[in-house]
Order: structure tokens, then sequence, then C-alpha cells
């Protein structure tokens, strides 16, 4: 969701500063007695002054403008995961750590567990969701080794492991003969 929001963001800038440049280039071109550069002023105006505020093109017009504005308020509203997680480093400065990486090598090590084929690893701002891929097994005592294996992992590296962590557990197919 931050890429999308970055990049909306960089898209509604470069529109203001083209929208900016050429009504300082058409106010110029105005000032100087020429025509209008790119936009007909003259037509435009007319058309607009025969518009009706009741009438149904403009009122969804005005719904979209508010529409497009709430929605880019919303996104600027979101928490969003950080890029990066604080790790006790070896000195008195804490590191930064990035999530993926982080996620990866500590799905690495739930895949060391007994019996866990794949795991994934999602690290939330408090606790974690993990998902595991079983060959065979007690599911109930899988979640338990493969929640205090994740723990482990991320103390192990100096990040926060206490919070809540969800385990998924779910049966490898039986592959067929």
């Amino acid at each position: 969701m931050g890429f999308v929001n970055r990049a909306l963001g960089a898209l509604v800038a470069l529109a203001l500063i083209v929208a900016g440049a050429l009504a300082l280039l058409e106010v110029g071109a105005i000032v100087a007695g020429a025509d209008p550069l790119v936009v007909p002023h003259e037509r435009w105006l007319r058309d607009l002054s025969i518009q009706a505020w009741g009438e149904r093109s403009t009122r969804v017009a005005s719904a979209a403008l508010i529409v497009a504005g709430v929605v880019l308020v919303a996104l600027q509203l979101l928490r969003q995961r950080p890029a990066e997680v604080t790790a006790a480093g070896e000195g008195p400065i804490p590191a930064r750590v990035r999530r993926p990486d982080l996620e990866r090598e500590v799905a690495a090590d739930l895949r060391q567990v007994p019996n866990v084929a794949s795991a994934r690893v999602k690290l939330r701002r408090r606790g974690m969701d993990l998902r595991a891929t079983v060959i065979s097994g007690d599911p109930e005592t899988l979640r338990g080794q493969v929640s205090a294996a994740a723990r482990e992992a991320l103390k192990a590296r100096g990040a926060d492991s206490t919070g809540p962590v969800a385990v998924d557990i779910r049966r490898q197919p039986a592959k067929e003969s």
C-alpha cells in the first residue's frame, strides 16, 4: 500500500506542477496580448457560463472530485507497516533491519522445525502472523513448536518477540503415486 500511496502522491504533485506552469504561461500570454497558448479560455468561459449547478453532469463531476479528494486523504491517513524493524545491536545504538529480510530469515528458521515443509512470516506492529505447511504430526503440538521457534528466532536477532502470535497450520497434500 505504501508504494501506491507514494505513486499517487507523486502523480498528484506532478499534475499540480504541470497545471501551475501552464497557468503561468497562459497568464503571461494574456498579459502580453497574445492568443491563448493551450487553454481556450473564451470557449471554456462560454461553456461553463451556461452550465447550471443543478445539472447532472455538474453534480457527477463535483461528486467525482470530492470522492477523489477523500480517497487521497484516506490513503495518507492509513497506517502502514514500517519498512524497518529495530533490533538490538552489539553497541549502544540499536540496528535497523529491513522487515522483509527479517521475515525471510525467521521463515527459514521455521523450516528447520521437524515436519514443517514451508513457512511464511508477517511481522505486525504488535506480534506476528505465521503460516506453516506441515508434512505430518499433531497440529496443536506443531502450532506451539512453530510459535516458540519464531519467538526464539526473533529474540536471537534482537527483535521484539513479544506480542500475540497467530499461527495457521496447514497440512501438505499427499502426493499421488
